[in-house]
Parts: C-alpha cells; structure tokens; sequence
C-alpha cells in the first residue's frame, strides 16, 4: 500500500509539473469613450473570460484591484496612466497589468487592449481591433485574448553561468524547444517620484542573445550565449518578444546600454603581485651566488580601452629582493629595488566570455637601486655601499583572465622581467659596470577593476 501512495504521489507531482505556468495578470478592466459603460463592461467580460481560457494567465480580477487600491487609500477609478497600472500591479503581485477602451467613432467600433509590463515599467503589448457593431467586438475580444496569450513573451531567470553556456529556468512547460532564440536583459535601478512615491520606471541593460542548445527538464534549459555583456546568475531571459514603449502616457523609462568590458572607451585599474626567480649572470665568477628568497613587487596599469580586445594605459612595476654571495674568502648581501614606468600594453584574446586569455607587455624606463654589505675575510675588513642605474626596461606575460562580473576580474600568468641597466653609480660617485642586465621569470596574480 505504501509503495502504491508512493507511486500515485509520483503521478501528481509529474502531472502537476506538465501544467503550463501561468502568468499573474491584472485585469483592470476596458474603459468606455462614446459607448456606455455597460456596453464596454460586457466586452470586458467576455474578454476576461477568454483569457482565461487560454490557460495562460492567473487573473486577478478588478474587485480584488479595488480592495487593494482602498486599502492604501487610492482609487482604481481613477487610475490611467502607466505609472498608477504599474503600482496596481505592484500591489496584487502581478507581472502584468491588462488595460484598455471600447471606442465608437462615427459607426465604428474599436476595442484596445495595452499590456504593461509591471517590472519594466513600460507597455509591452498593444491589440486593437474594429468592428461595425457592439456585437461583433465579442467575437473581436475572444480573438484578441488568443493574440495576447500567443504574442506575450515567456520571462524566466538566468540560474547559472559556465562559460558561455547558460542554465534558464525556462523548459517544456514553457514550451520552449531547441533551436530557439532568447534575449537576455537585466533590470537596474528602480526610480520613483520624490514626492508621490510613485513608480516611474527602471533601467533596463539589454545583454545580448541566446540559442537553445537543449531542454534539460520541464522547467530547466540550457543555452549557448553570444552576447557582449557577460551575463550572471539571477539576469532575466524573454522568448517571444522584446519590449517596446507602445500607446500613449506610456512611462518613458532609461535604457542603460552598459559597455561591454573590453571595450571602449571605458577604463580599467589593473593590480598584479608578481613572484620571480633570477636567471641573470649578475655575479659572473662568484659560484657560490645563492638568492635569499623569491623577488616579490607588485604592478599598477590604468587600463584605457581603444578596441575591442586591445587596451593601453600607464604602468608602473616595482620589484624588491634580496641576493647573498658567499664563498671562502668573501660574504655579501644585496638589497635590490627595481621600478618601472613606462606604457601598458593589453591584448585579450577573446571579447566576451568568462575565461579570457590575455598577452601584456609593459614597456619604459627602468630603475635600480642596490644597498650592500661586504666582508672581506682575506683583508679582514667590512663596509656598505649603495648604487643606483637606470635603462631601458620591460615587462612581459602571457595569462588568462577569469571575469566574476562586467566590472572586476581575477587572473594568472607568467611573467618575464628585463631591466637593461649595465653601468650603475656607487654613493661616492664613482661608476661600475655590472656583469649583466637585471632579468628574471615568474608568475604573477592579477586584480582588474573596471569602469
């Protein structure tokens, strides 16, 4: 018996989950302009009745929105612009909000129908449609009602970000198959009136598109990104339709179109801690030379784009360590500090996408400063000095960057360092040539931030 509960609990579920997802839909109700209100409200009825056959939408109906309106001291007959449709909508928890008019000039009968889209803020969809009598706007409404529910794009969520491939929270029950092609769009900010507290609008980000490259489950897809705003994890998707401003008092809302990272003219802060090793020839016969540690520094580049995947900007790299010479008749330590500025250069392989290879070179002026101590073991003696130098100087790598959002970044990579300088000045004023140029290799982490 428990088995067979189990099992008949199993069909409910998968029974339940095949059923199409309505969308919540104010209906507000259709305005009456050279017609009585009982001809317009017996349109309205039949068009209610309509939509809610097509089985797409939860209605909640004008009484409900009436409630709703009295408690918070408004008036739903008052109620005709686009911003109190959207507080409507806002106040019965609703997407939607479905408004309209039954109109006669001369003999002619219209009936408009405008679908506000209460996130958004603007009129998604407008539907009208003529007829030479009252009677014929019923077979008028029950056609618009299929229209609307046909014509009324599908919104989800975006529920993960791999890549370029994206997870949506849109399947079978939504209809959706492959091969088809969504928009993928963000909501911003939300602006209200100082001083009504009115909803006026909110920005809205258009990313880019994506194809459907399989249905995963009945509320679960996967789709393959091709847009230029990396998208992330909560961003909305549409099939069926973008969103206009269409009719009249329709709020006009700011459209924030957001640079693509990685393209101009926008600009980027770039942090990096480079780790090297020596592979110069500093010592010459001294066998002994050992390195104390591991040369550590850190870099700045102001990240100025001029094309797609190329950026430039000023650049700044700095290196500290510590070098030991000691053999049999001699000990030495050296403190070096090595700074570069110059110009940043920026390449990156690829626009878009959260893994993005990247080739850099930092190219300028090189600066050298030593501090030492010596002993002298035959000569019994000890003293410190110190030189300083300058040449041509460059940095290089080749890395990847990883993009956790449009505006902040984190990589890895290897780095080549070059410091020409040959001839230095001690303190005294006297000059030395030393055995070799200043290089070494290494790694590096990287911090981008972007604006």
């Amino acid at each position: 018996m428990r088995k067979l509960f189990i099992g008949l609990f199993m069909i409910v579920l998968a029974a339940g989950s095949l059923a199409a997802e309505k969308i919540t839909v104010a209906f507000i109700g259709l305005e009456a302009s050279g017609v009585s209100e009982a001809s317009a409200g017996g349109i309205a009825d039949t068009l209610l009745d309509a939509l809610i056959n097509t089985k797409r939408f939860e209605i909640v109906e004008r009484e409900r929105l009436n409630t709703l309106m009295e408690e918070q001291g408004l008036a739903l007959s008052g109620c005709t612009t686009t911003e109190c449709f959207v507080q409507v909508g806002q106040l019965a928890g609703a997407s939607k909000v479905v408004v309209g008019k039954v109109s006669k000039v001369g003999e002619t009968y219209t009936v408009t129908v405008r679908v506000v889209d209460v996130f958004v803020g603007k009129v998604e969809l407008s539907e009208s449609a003529e007829s030479n009598s009252l009677d014929g706007l019923l077979s008028v409404a029950r056609d618009m009602a299929a229209r609307l529910a046909a014509n009324i794009p599908v919104v989800g969520t975006v529920v993960s970000v791999s890549g370029e491939t994206v997870k949506l929270d849109l399947g079978r029950k939504e209809g959706v198959k492959e091969g088809d092609t969504v928009e993928l769009y963000r909501l911003g900010e939300e602006y209200y009136h100082p001083d009504t507290g009115a909803f006026l609008g909110r920005d809205i980000e258009e990313l880019g598109e994506a194809k459907i490259t399989r249905v995963l489950a009945d509320e679960l897809s996967e789709a393959l990104y091709s847009g230029d705003v990396p998208p992330v994890t909560g961003d909305k998707v549409r099939l069926g339709g973008r969103i206009e401003t269409g009719g009249h008092e329709a709020v006009t809302t700011t459209t924030t179109t957001v640079r693509p990272r990685g393209k101009g003219p926008g600009f980027g802060i770039t942090l990096s801690a480079p780790f090297l090793f020596p592979i110069n020839d500093l010592y010459g016969d001294y066998e002994d030379f050992t390195t104390k540690g591991i040369q550590f520094g850190g870099s700045l580049m102001v990240d100025f784009f001029i094309a797609p995947i190329f950026s430039l900007g000023p650049y700044f790299g700095l290196l500290i360590y510590d070098n030991v010479i000691e053999c049999s008749d001699l000990y030495e330590e050296d403190t070096f500090l090595e700074m570069l500025f110059g110009l940043g250069l920026k390449v990156r392989f690829v626009e878009t996408g959260t893994v993005r290879p990247w080739l850099f070179a930092g190219i300028g002026y090189a600066l050298v400063s030593c501090d030492f101590y010596v002993e002298d073991y035959d000569l019994g003696d000890s003293w410190s000095n110190s030189f300083t130098g300058g040449s041509f100087g460059i940095d290089g790598g080749l890395g990847v960057d990883f993009w956790l959002s449009n505006s902040f970044s984190i990589g890895l990579g290897g780095l080549f360092h070059y410091n020409g300088v040959t001839e230095v000045e001690y303190e005294t004023g006297e000059t030395c040539e030393l055995n070799d140029s200043l290089y070494s290799v290494g790694g590096l982490l990287d911090i981008g931030i972007y604006f």
